[in-house]
């Protein structure tokens, strides 16, 4: 099966060129040497965790027809309605999965934004905004997929029917990680030096007189904790995991960095 053959390389080009980890493994190695040592989240990497969380021998066949989607889509057009092949690709692929590193879809890092109160001189603090703290947390979303962060992909829709058109039919649509303790960031310890370059690189909410900053939180993801099922019959995977190192950057694009939190 030339298809079948054709997935099974792409499996070990996802690998190498998702993103960079700590792998073992000589490939997932030299690429981490040239990287951050975290995959930026994304939904193709995080199905993958998911399923390597999984007991190989146990994986339910709709996630396997999921994956398939996501990797294989020519595979799925030319067997998918033919039960009997169907099943022997599908062997194949959990086969194909289970030689795929776990430690290396185990660290991620994904960001988000938080505002700022005016700059406190007295304690040389930059106070979170009390919209926006990050006090007793310890569920912190990954990913959520939707169409627009997958900039529309169907992931082989067609192939399905009708019915079975969205992915959320085989697979989970969003990612959190648990902590085994609570986050409590409620401050920008800054002096006032600082403090006043940062202010001159972003500028206040005309309205609110907050300024806006972003995190970025490197996680490594254990085993899976829960997997919860939404009213919209959609499932959402929650993994145990550590939070490893959490900065603070000026930018969205996470190029001008503020300050490392001491966790």
């Amino acid at each position: 099966m030339k298809l079948l053959r054709n997935f099974l390389i792409s499996c070990v080009l996802a690998v190498t060129m998702t993103a960079a980890s700590p792998a073992r493994d000589a490939a997932a190695q030299a690429f981490a040497e040239i990287g951050t040592g975290y995959i930026i989240a994304n939904y193709n990497a995080l199905i993958t965790t998911y399923l390597l969380s999984q007991p190989a021998d146990n994986r339910p066949a709709k996630n396997i027809d999921g994956y398939a989607r996501i990797f294989a889509c020519p595979l799925v057009v030319e067997y998918y309605n033919n039960e009997f092949e169907w099943r022997k690709v599908r062997e194949n692929m959990n086969m194909s999965i289970n030689r795929l590193d776990r430690e290396y879809f185990s660290y991620f890092e994904f960001s988000g934004s938080v505002e700022l109160d005016p700059y406190d001189f007295e304690k040389e603090i930059f106070p979170l905004n009390e919209n926006a703290s990050l006090q007793g947390i310890r569920l912190l979303n990954i990913f959520r997929y939707s169409t627009q962060s997958q900039r529309g992909e169907k992931n082989c829709s067609h192939a399905f029917g009708k019915s079975k058109q969205f992915i959320a039919v085989h697979l989970p649509t969003s990612f959190s990680v648990r902590l085994p303790s609570a986050i409590n960031f409620k401050e920008i310890p800054m002096t006032p030096k600082e403090a006043e370059k940062f202010v001159s690189i972003v500028q206040p909410h005309e309205r609110t007189n907050t300024r806006k900053v972003h995190i970025r939180f490197r996680v490594r993801l254990d085993a899976i904790a829960d997997i919860r099922t939404s009213g919209t019959d959609q499932e959402e995977v929650i993994f145990n995991g550590q939070l490893l190192e959490m900065d603070v950057f000026a930018d969205k694009e996470l190029t001008q960095h503020m300050v490392k939190i001491e966790l």
